[in-house]
């Protein structure tokens, strides 16, 4: 419902307002110590924890028996244990949605990301091996550990880019409502119903 003049002049006040904010930004600065202090009252948001990074191949028990899936998953362990390429065989024969790539999960942590009974075998099996058959409530898999993260706190280093991001973007957020406070109080300003 608009026509290319309107849009052209949307166009031109968003790259004014944003380039206003760019020049605000530039100005704003923050401190070691505003970041350290940051750092510190915020040390639990930076530790993390233990995470694994799996691939599975999993065949599913809904649309089959519980026999015919443990005889399906039986067949590949088999074939796994003759030397057969794990993310080879899960592109062929995984039913689960991770199956194009070549089952893997990508990294994820011991608790409230996978279901219980399947982060049990993920951190349970050593890097570089795959499990026995297991079962869920979503049919019988097989894992591959491909690494292994410890628990660890990131360090004011590795945080210190990201902490200073956070920072700023308070900072101008901060100025940029104080600016808009000081218009409204000078503007007059009427509502229509």
């Amino acid at each position: 419902g608009t026509n290319s003049k309107e849009i052209k002049e949307k166009i031109k006040k968003n790259l004014i307002i944003q380039e206003y904010v760019k020049e605000l930004g530039k100005k704003n600065k923050v401190t070691e110590k505003e970041i350290k202090e940051f750092y510190d009252k915020h040390k639990d948001a930076f530790k993390q924890e233990e995470q694994v990074h799996a691939a599975h191949i999993l065949i599913q028990t809904k649309n089959t028996t519980d026999e015919e899936a443990k005889k399906k998953i039986n067949a590949i362990y088999d074939e796994l244990k003759k030397g057969a390429d794990f993310e080879k065989l899960a592109k062929e024969k995984s039913e689960g949605p991770s199956k194009a790539h070549g089952g893997d999960l990508g990294y994820f942590k011991r608790h409230g990301q996978m279901v219980e009974e399947f982060s049990k075998v993920a951190f349970e099996t050593p890097v570089g091996q795959f499990s026995k058959p297991f079962k869920t409530q979503f049919g019988y898999h097989i894992l591959k550990v491909l690494d292994k993260k410890p628990a660890k706190t990131i360090s004011y280093e590795e945080s210190k880019d990201k902490i200073e991001k956070i920072l700023k973007n308070k900072k101008l957020k901060e100025i940029l409502d104080a600016k808009l406070k000081a218009l409204k109080e000078k503007s007059k300003i009427e509502r229509f119903q």
